[in-house]
């Protein structure tokens, strides 16, 4: 059988101004608390990694993204193909080797050399595009290798060839032009220092000439000595004149490719496997920087200190974070156990449950108790004021209404509000109260033909709007628990749902904290004088 429930009207809710009228005289006599704001704490190695252990499916995702897109890319732009060829150089012998060859290193990677490789090949690309085909390294202290890139081996090859021909011209005309100038400063040097050798040979005929005395012996052992000296520099200047354009024909004679131009056969595997696992790499480093940015930046409360005080009640936790596509099931039997330990196994019992987030689990749970409570044979009513009727859907009622349904071997009663009703009022011939305070309401329609007493177990699940508040909720329940989710529940609205229960005059039994960290070992007590505060993270 089913009935509507009334909508709620000024004449028709005597209770609901009453208990606001009293509710504002005790908080008009009660002292105001200071609410103390405390800082946030600072973030911890442990805090992050239990935020990147419990998100881990953010960066495995990331981490098989990163190595999709790293196959993909193999797949769709394929390793070109490359050639080698390496040059025996041969440099100056009085020089370090070392120096040398990275000196002709830096000669293959000119953008001259380029561009006369370019010309060479009838290439009009840029010569910084050309470069980067093409890399230089040093075998030994006289081999260079060149490594060519092209979109064929063919190309590659004639690259490679086009490299080290204008690498030797390039070479060649750098050691003739540096010949010129140091030929042409080595005669200056040598005209200067034949004069000087001169002077000198005429300084020591004079000095001969002059009698024999002590001056005249002293003077001529230093003239001799300078004799020696210049003797020798103009020695080795007019050695060095003749032997360096011998030196540089040796050095540019002696540079040739030593190993032409090959193909060199591509190792598609191993780069498939570099390129899938640097695509991995990237993709997790992406994952853990989204991961740790996100929770230094968010101010979601984990702890139960920390939401226990924006409650202003204990809370108690359920189970760790969920990995997704897991079953809710263990989820939702937790919460109803915390939700069984408010509720006695005898007496008349009105329990609330207010979800500051996520309906369904509370929903799940509250449907739950509901059925194993009818199973013991007690009279359970249940009514879904959330407006997206999550629980009564459970039972397959999709209309509002008073509806008796059977489930599991139990019978209960499901109450739906209409549609855009703001403050349900409870139907007439279903009482609530506990002991002495349960009141039977007057009149005689509505649900009094389903049932004619006050029910065993009145369960309410509900959302509450600031802007509405919570007195609606005084006439369908006297004890409130509110549920959450760690990491996803507001601490404005949390805070916002204490306060307008506690308006209400309803009493806050508990808080229960879903997915909560296994690291967190807070209590989830209220401190004395413990107003709003942010969430900690040490």
């Amino acid at each position: 059988m089913t009935t509507r429930a009334p909508v709620l009207r000024p004449d028709r809710a005597p209770a609901i101004r009453a208990a606001r009228y009293s509710q504002r005289a005790v908080i008009a006599r009660a002292p105001r608390r200071h609410r103390t704001v405390s800082p946030t704490g600072l973030a911890s190695l442990m805090f992050i990694g239990e935020a990147v252990r419990r998100r881990a499916w953010v960066w495995c995702a990331t981490g098989m993204a990163g190595l999709v897109i790293g196959a993909g890319l193999y797949v769709l732009a394929p390793q070109a193909y490359q050639a080698q060829t390496s040059i025996l150089v041969t440099n100056d012998v009085n020089t370090d080797p070392g120096v040398q060859i990275e000196g002709d290193i830096e000669i293959a990677q000119n953008a001259q050399v380029a561009e006369r490789a370019m010309d060479a090949l009838g290439s009009r690309q840029s010569a910084g595009a050309f470069l980067a085909s093409y890399s230089v390294s040093a075998a030994s202290d006289q081999v260079l290798q060149i490594n060519t890139r092209a979109k064929s081996a063919d190309a590659a090859v004639r690259e490679a060839n086009a490299v080290a021909a204008a690498f030797l011209r390039f070479r060649a005309n750098a050691l003739t032009t540096q010949q010129q100038v140091a030929v042409a400063a080595l005669t200056q040097l040598v005209a200067v220092q034949k004069r000087r050798f001169n002077t000198l040979t005429a300084k020591i005929t004079r000095v001969t000439a002059e009698p024999h005395t002590r001056t005249r012996h002293a003077e001529l052992r230093r003239l001799e000595k300078k004799y020696r000296k210049a003797g020798i520099s103009l020695g080795a200047l007019e050695y060095t004149l003749t032997n360096y354009p011998a030196v540089t024909a040796s050095m540019v004679q002696g540079t040739y490719v030593l190993d032409p131009a090959v193909p060199v056969p591509p190792s598609r595997r191993h780069v498939a496997v570099l390129v899938a696992i640097a695509g991995l790499i990237c993709g997790l480093g992406i994952g853990f920087g989204v991961l740790i940015v996100t929770t230094l930046m968010s101010d979601r409360p984990r702890r139960r200190d920390d939401v226990a005080g924006l409650l202003g009640s204990a809370v108690r936790s359920v189970g760790r974070p969920r990995p997704p596509f897991r079953s809710r099931r263990a989820e939702t039997d937790q919460l109803s156990d915390r939700l069984r330990d408010v509720i006695p196994d005898r007496g008349r019992t009105a329990l609330a449950v207010v979800a500051v987030d996520s309906v369904r689990p509370a929903a799940m749970a509250l449907t739950g108790l509901a059925v194993s409570h009818a199973r013991a044979g007690r009279r359970v009513v249940l009514a879904d004021l959330s407006g997206s009727a999550s629980a009564a859907r459970v039972f397959g009622v999709r209309e509002p209404g008073v509806h008796q349904v059977e489930a599991s071997g139990g019978h209960l009663v499901v109450i739906v509000p209409e549609p855009g009703d703001v403050g349900p009022v409870i139907p007439s011939g279903i009482r609530i109260g506990i002991g002495s305070q349960a009141a039977r309401p007057s009149g005689s329609g509505g649900a009094a033909t389903i049932m004619r007493d006050s029910p065993d177990l009145l369960l309410s699940l509900a959302e509450l709007d600031p802007a509405v508040g919570a007195d609606q909720l005084a006439t369908w329940a006297t004890d409130v628990a509110v549920v959450m989710t760690a990491g996803r529940s507001a601490p404005k609205a949390i805070h916002a749902v204490g306060e307008m229960v506690r308006v209400a005059g309803l009493r806050l039994a508990l808080g229960v904290l879903l997915r909560a960290d296994n690291a967190d070992e807070s209590l989830g007590f209220v401190r004395p004088q413990a107003g709003w505060r942010q969430p900690s993270r040490v």
